[in-house]
């Protein structure tokens, strides 16, 4: 997994299955990255198999099975349960980015009867990264060659990342007012890259003390506010890059000059703007 977590890799990795029973009616895993960038994305209705999604980035709303609907953003998980119908719908302008695991009925079956699944559809989490941290852990067992995983290994890593992420996660609406304040600010920060933003004027719009902010920002999103506009900044530069000298893209994006720009995009990407530009196709 690329270091730039919580934010997607630059290369999404393929989507992985792993049989590990017999035929279809057991032990069967699929999980992987989606980036679904500017396209409308809608589902489920109803399905068979049990999943479980996390937004990593971006925003959207889930309409549960009791017709119930929520506003999701970046650290929410939600849940499709086998034989209940349940609606996504994803902001086509929030470039969201989302992990997914799905895993056939008869595991799902024993994992319920454990204990192992909570029974509600969406649910929070108090740390993004350690999230993520998990699933990139998870993925990369399950990518390994057979001869180097057994099923018992798999299945003792797919029980481990399931208790893990479900300790980090947040029941009720106890802490929504936090995550309705850095949804909004996230969005706020995705915005206008060109512009310059005063941190302590944006928490006190929102009514919040600056220290609070940071810090729930940072344990929501995983990285404080500054970083997060950095990163959004770095990401818009990728694509303007291939089209712009480095100092017309420095200038777009509000940087006071094209050095300062270089030395930010070298420390998120290892990489210097030239560099990138050089190994970028086209």
């Amino acid at each position: 997994m690329d270091s730039s977590l919580p934010f997607v890799p630059k290369s999404i990795p393929l989507p992985l299955s792993r049989a590990l029973g017999a035929g279809k009616t057991w032990g069967h895993i699929v999980l992987g990255w989606v980036r679904h960038g500017t396209r409308p994305s809608t589902g489920w209705e109803k399905q068979s198999r049990f999943a479980l999604n996390y937004l990593v980035q971006g925003s959207g709303s889930f309409v549960d099975s009791h017709g119930k609907q929520r506003t999701l953003a970046a650290g929410y998980l939600y849940h499709h349960f086998p034989t209940t119908k349940a609606r996504l719908a994803l902001d086509s302008s929030a470039d969201c980015v989302e992990f997914y695991l799905s895993i056939d009925t008869g595991t799902y079956d024993g994992l319920r009867l454990l204990h192992m699944i909570p029974e509600q559809e969406v649910l929070t989490t108090r740390n993004n990264q350690l999230v993520l941290e998990a699933f990139a852990r998870f993925y990369e067992l399950c990518s390994k060659p057979a001869r180097e995983t057994n099923r018992r290994l798999i299945m003792a890593g797919l029980v481990d990342f399931l208790s893990f992420i479900y300790e980090l996660t947040i029941e009720g609406p106890a802490l929504s007012h936090w995550h309705e304040v850095v949804h909004a600010a996230s969005q706020q920060l995705e915005a206008n890259l060109e512009k310059k933003i005063y941190l302590p004027a944006m928490a006190k719009a929102y009514g919040v003390s600056y220290a609070s902010f940071r810090r729930e920002f940072k344990r929501i999103v995983g990285v404080s506010p500054a970083e997060y506009r950095i990163r959004q900044r770095i990401e818009a530069s990728c694509g303007l890059l291939s089209r712009y000298t480095v100092k017309e893209v420095a200038e777009q994006l509000g940087y006071c000059d094209p050095f300062t720009f270089s030395s930010q995009f070298k420390a998120f990407t290892g990489f210097s703007p030239s560099q990138f530009r050089q190994s970028s196709p086209g």
